[in-house]
């Protein structure tokens, strides 16, 4: 190789990564001494400055390498496969299902029982990744629990007491028309009143909530069905790659039955409200009322907007 060959008729600097082969072009060409071949003799970089007619000012080589090592396993955090990557292992056939067979060897547990199990990372990833294949389908489905607690108490105490007197005296002759006559009277009252009012409230309430993801446990419950096929078998990743497939990707897996249901719980037509089911069949088909003009009094004007050949 030639300096012009190199430079590619450029003027200034010019950077290359070097395999061992072309370093040493480099080094027969004169472009790099023999203490920068030994420093790029494995391969590395050089950069080299040329001036306005070619020559060679500086040259320069540098060798780096670097290396990375983790303790995580190769099914955390889908390092080594994905949603995508799992529909592509299930949805292929034998071959996908061999592949997925070989992702999953070496995650399977045996229990005191003999039983192969899979170990809980693994399910968890295999949870996550099947889970989001089936979300694609748009179907989504919740359970949702409470329940309410209150208690209230209170007390009160009252008193009243009250007392009266009253005493009369009268006099006068044997025929009513003594000489003299005296009249007397004597009333006395005493009233007295006690009273107490004491009170005592006290409220308690207690709440409680919990909610179910039917799609997890859907998905939860088709990872436990393959897990009990390959729980005795001699292969048991091969079985539970098979099975898992027919209960999520197959005829009537999961994907399949959710689009069904789907396509099945769109409609809202409703005997019991055909007005307002007609209104919802209207916006969910076009997103307008049933009655919506194509041109009202508050309508846009699309005659720019829309694009139509010429």
């Amino acid at each position: 190789m030639s300096k012009r060959q190199i430079a590619m008729d450029q003027n200034g600097d010019l950077s290359l990564n070097l395999t061992p082969e072309l370093a040493a072009q480099m080094w027969r060409g004169g472009l790099i001494n023999e203490s920068q071949l030994g420093a790029i003799a494995n391969g590395g970089h050089a950069r080299f400055s040329f001036a306005h007619n070619d020559l060679l000012v500086s040259s320069s080589t540098g060798f780096s390498q670097s290396a990375r090592n983790d303790t995580s396993t190769r099914f955390e955090a889908g390092k080594q496969a994905g949603p995508d990557t799992i529909e592509h292992f299930l949805g292929s056939g034998p071959e996908g299902q061999a592949a997925m067979a070989n992702w999953l060897r070496g995650g399977f547990e045996m229990d005191r029982r003999g039983n192969w199990r899979l170990k809980s990372q693994v399910a968890d990833t295999l949870e996550r990744d099947v889970t989001a294949i089936i979300a694609q389908t748009g179907w989504q489905r919740s359970l949702s629990r409470s329940a309410e607690h209150s208690t209230a108490d209170s007390q009160s105490i009252s008193g009243d007491l009250t007392a009266s007197a009253s005493r009369g005296i009268g006099s006068g002759g044997k025929d009513g028309k003594g000489k003299g006559s005296g009249k007397g009277s004597a009333t006395g009252s005493l009233t007295g009143k006690l009273s107490a009012d004491i009170s005592d409230r006290r409220m308690a309430a207690v709440s409680a909530r919990s909610s179910i993801d039917i799609v997890n446990y859907d998905v939860r419950e088709a990872i436990a069905s393959a897990e009990r096929a390959a729980a005795r078998s001699g292969r048991p990743e091969e079985a539970f790659s098979r099975e898992l497939g027919d209960r999520v990707l197959g005829n009537d897996g999961l994907r399949n039955r959710y689009l069904r249901q789907a396509d099945a719980g769109r409609g809202t037509v409703d005997v019991t409200g055909p007005i307002t089911s007609m209104e919802q069949s209207s916006i969910l088909s076009s997103g307008r009322l049933l009655l919506d003009r194509d041109n009202g009094m508050a309508d846009g004007d699309s005659s720019y907007k829309e694009r139509r050949d010429p």
